[in-house]
């Protein structure tokens, strides 16, 4: 199960309370069967992390857990995301 905050964001977003433009990480990866262990175990607590749309969308959800100690939980808005990329080494020792 998710963690206090984002589960409580998300049973707001089942019930009408909250927009529904919030997305758990866990929710946004696809990866094979045999993967699954070694990519949760990185990712740790990450799983939790909620994307949403923008600032605003983040503020609106840390105001409505606010008001409600609902908890904590940590907003990655897609405006803001910025992509990287990966080096040659990387990706030839990913290759291999």
């Amino acid at each position: 199960g998710f963690a206090g905050g984002t589960k409580a964001v998300l049973q707001a977003v089942a019930s009408g309370e909250l927009p529904s433009d919030y997305t758990p990480v866990a929710d946004a990866i696809k990866t094979p069967a045999h993967l699954e262990l070694a990519i949760e175990t990185a990712l740790g607590g990450n799983l939790n992390n909620l994307i949403c749309a923008d600032n605003a969308s983040a503020a609106r959800a840390v105001e409505w857990l606010k008001t409600r100690r609902a908890g904590r939980a940590t907003f990655l808005p897609r405006a803001a995301m910025r992509p990287s990329f990966l080096g040659e080494r990387t990706l030839e020792v990913l290759h291999d």
